[in-house]
């Protein structure tokens, strides 16, 4: 209290603890604050400090990227596709920032995080629902992370496959044409978060329909 009001007050210093308890009490406000602010001041300095960090990997990364395609002479079109693709991965997918600090995890700790990121995007099928307690951990935990960008196709109709796909972040459409659509296309159908695609040909061994 006398900390404050002295420093805050017009005439410095015209109140001043006057006996020993308030001189005590006044000693330790101070030492405190000053413990507070040096905490507060040391957190800005981490978070500043591990925001320089994340930039000066990123910019590392986007200039071994930009080289490496230059020396491949690679079109520019396919250039921006690339590093679209590692903007994408590096803004919204964050969690891959720190999969090699993760490397090194238990079985365990490895199949409890991909049961929390993944349980309930696999629930969203319902052929899944009656599934094993045992087999739904091994579905969880043979799912992978694949990014696509916009006009990439992921399957083609008619084609072989056995991947079952489900939809974590975006947006992807449907076209029944084997051939590969227009722009002036439009799609039979958009498939959003949580969607899933692919189970047909899982589960009858069938091209893709």
């Amino acid at each position: 209290y006398f900390a404050a009001y002295t420093v805050s007050s017009v005439g410095h210093g015209d109140i001043v603890p006057a006996n020993m308890l308030e001189r005590n009490l006044d000693s330790a406000i101070m030492i405190v604050s000053q413990m507070a602010a040096a905490a507060i001041f040391a957190e800005f300095n981490f978070l500043i400090g591990t925001a320089s960090h994340w930039r000066a990997q990123r910019h590392q990364r986007l200039t071994q990227t930009v080289c490496a395609l230059k020396n491949m002479r690679v079109p520019r079109a396919l250039c921006q596709r690339v590093l679209a693709y590692q903007d994408f991965v590096w803004e919204v997918q964050k969690e891959r920032r720190a999969k090699e600090s993760m490397c090194d995890l238990s079985v365990v700790l490895r199949e409890e995080l991909q049961t929390i990121v993944y349980h309930r995007l696999v629930m969203q099928a319902p052929f899944l629902h009656k599934l094993s307690v045992e087999a739904l951990r091994q579905i969880i935990s043979s799912l992978r992370d694949s990014v696509h960008l916009p006009s990439d196709f992921v399957v083609a109709r008619g084609s072989e496959g056995s991947e079952l796909y489900f939809i974590r972040e975006g947006v992807a459409g449907i076209f029944l044409s084997t051939n590969a659509p227009t722009w002036n296309d439009t799609e039979i159908k958009v498939l959003q978060r949580g969607d899933y695609f692919g189970e047909v040909a899982l589960l009858t061994g069938q091209r893709r329909s």
